[in-house]
């Protein structure tokens, strides 16, 4: 009896602590989603039984051909202190939803495909909100079998997790896919990847609607290719690992960089790769103009939303709707990028970095760290491209350093090594061990190499 008194007084103390704003519980989720697309896709929620119906609408043109503006959701509120549904606990609610996978597709898309699917994939989610507005969800959605004349496409179960504070999208998504598989009979081939892992993080509240600040991972643990080019059986094994973040430096500033590394598996890739055992790109844009970025992705959406508005007006005979369509693009194209290139590329501020390598019997690379020193552009985008063009090296001051194998360089083009033995010849490479060195930097408008600076002029008339 003392037990059930006491949960009935943590029951009332929980519900104390649920507020009245605290009731469009799933509209919020929905505002979430709908940011986590950067707006692409407006998720909407609309009671009706036990909980609510949710639609999706498409908000440009490649999405408008994949899913269908029509499809419904139905999400099964369970709402708190006590929930009963998912799962037996104490929160703000437990959301459940179950059907048909393709649904929410277009039938356009879904015309050849669902006669050819084995058999159409289920959904399943099911989700807690916790008293701070923390929402801990899992959906499985059943894996898609298609056969087609010979040819097979196959994928494991995927399986999503997701946490948010539903309060500010906050949150990280993970989607694991174990396996994906495409075999042709005819010609005999086949692409597979093992363990594909997508992670995204949103890190700071969104700005505008927009998911602004971020990390993406994309990781296949294996990615393997078949096939027949010519008389040549090609056989490929390698890894990927995909990263990009955005980060906030201060209120006016922001980093973007992104990562790859990829790696071969067997000595068929690395004979294919002609000797690249790994490669790695790393590329950092540091101290970026936040409104810079929230720009051109707001232009990006508004591109996006035209080349919409210039479809229908083509399919409608709508010559004035045309017309304006395509003067309000070259506004934004020629004009209105201007501006935000400027905010995104600050002088004396924004500094671009690079780190690319390829690891054999010995290793390549090349690196480039450079501050921006270019003015402002103005005008048109065609006019300020030749105005940029023509401040030629003054546009930064940096380092830069290359490292070449030989072996490597003429696998990939035999008179590589023409151009590296001029490069010695002159004095500005050295050579150790068939591995060719190249370092300097740009100051002034200059290139500079072994101390001593050169226009871009006299650089071509020392070297030829």
């Amino acid at each position: 009896m003392k037990k059930l008194a006491l949960v009935a007084i943590i029951g009332v103390a929980l519900t104390s602590s649920v507020n009245a704003k605290d009731t469009n519980i799933v509209e919020k989720v929905m505002q979430c989603n709908t940011v986590l697309t950067n707006g692409a896709l407006q998720f909407n929620a609309q009671k009706s039984g036990d909980g609510y119906d949710i639609s999706i609408k498409p908000e440009n043109k490649t999405y408008s051909a994949i899913f269908n503006k029509n499809a419904k959701i139905h999400i099964s509120v369970d709402e708190g202190p006590l929930i009963t549904t998912p799962s037996f606990g104490f929160g703000k609610a437990g959301l459940k939803a179950s059907g048909d996978a393709l649904n929410i597709f277009s039938k356009e898309l879904l015309n050849d495909i669902d006669k050819k699917l084995k058999k159409h994939p289920k959904f399943t989610y099911e989700g807690k909100v916790s008293f701070g507005g923390e929402l801990n969800s899992k959906s499985v959605i059943d894996g898609i079998t298609i056969n087609d004349d010979g040819a097979t496409f196959n994928t494991s179960n995927f399986i999503i997790n997701n946490s948010m504070d539903i309060d500010n999208c906050i949150g990280k998504m993970d989607i694991h896919i174990p396996s994906i598989d495409i075999i042709n009979q005819k010609p005999k081939g086949s692409l597979k990847a093992k363990d594909v892992d997508i992670v995204s993080e949103i890190t700071d509240k969104p700005v505008d609607g927009i998911a602004l600040f971020g990390i993406t991972n994309i990781k296949v643990k294996e990615l393997s290719f078949k096939d027949k080019i010519g008389q040549k059986d090609v056989d490929a094994k390698f890894s990927l690992n995909i990263d990009t973040e955005s980060k906030k430096v201060d209120n006016k500033y922001m980093d973007i960089v992104f990562k790859l590394e990829s790696e071969a598996l067997n000595t068929n890739t690395i004979a294919l790769a002609q000797g690249i055992k790994k490669t790695e790109l790393d590329l950092e844009l540091k101290n970026a103009q936040i409104d810079g970025i929230l720009g051109l992705a707001k232009l990006s959406q508004e591109i996006d939303k035209l080349q919409n508005d210039l479809t229908q007006a083509s399919m409608k005979n709508d010559d004035i709707a045309l017309q304006k369509a395509l003067v309000k693009m070259n506004e934004l194209t020629s004009t209105k990028s201007v501006d935000i290139y400027n905010k995104v590329m600050v002088k004396d501020k924004t500094r671009l970095k690079l780190d690319f390598s390829l690891d054999g019997e010995k290793r390549s690379f090349v690196k480039l760290d450079l501050l921006y020193k270019a003015n402002p552009i103005s005008g048109n985008i065609q006019s300020a491209m030749i105005e940029l063009a023509a401040q030629n090296l003054a546009v930064a001051d940096g380092t830069f350093e290359v490292q070449l194998d030989s072996t490597m360089a003429t696998a990939v083009n035999p008179f590589a090594m023409i151009a590296l033995d001029m490069l010695k010849a002159k004095g500005f490479a050295t050579v150790k061990n068939g591995v060719y060195h190249l370092k300097g930097e740009l100051k002034g408008g200059k290139i500079v190499i072994n101390g001593k600076a050169y226009t871009l002029q006299e650089l071509s008339r020392a070297l030829f």
